[in-house]
């Protein structure tokens, strides 16, 4: 039981270090990407504890305690989406800006009568 609450445990902490490091104005890729395989470890050795952990046998508190962990995993999971797919989405806004320019300064450079809507109806 001590081992599964453990495990829960750090995989907790991961999805915080996680959702700490996407909250800040730069998140480092590689920090991000270390921390989810590393909690895929951990989730992958949650089988073999479940598994061999007989449900019916824990006391009200250790159920409660492994509830409390797991409603925890699931609300941080829910908020890392949410902010995945925040950046995602800000991330296609700014390629789409970018893309935009980019084809009007092409089209300014290549056209003897550039098209300069672009710079006019920002």
């Amino acid at each position: 039981m001590k081992t599964l609450n453990g495990q829960l445990g750090k995989i907790n902490t991961l999805s915080r270090e996680i959702l700490y490091e996407l909250e800040k104005d730069e998140p480092s890729v590689d920090e991000i990407s270390e921390r989810i395989a590393m909690r895929n470890e951990f989730i992958e050795s949650l089988d073999p504890l479940i598994e061999s952990t007989e449900i019916e046998s824990l006391s009200d508190l250790e159920k409660t305690n492994l509830e409390t962990l797991f409603n925890q995993f699931m609300e941080i999971n829910i908020t890392i989406r949410k902010n995945l797919n925040e950046s995602l989405t800000e991330h296609e806004i700014n390629l789409a800006s970018a893309t935009k320019v980019r084809k009007a300064e092409e089209s300014y450079t290549l056209s003897d009568n550039p098209d300069l809507s672009y710079f006019t109806n920002r």
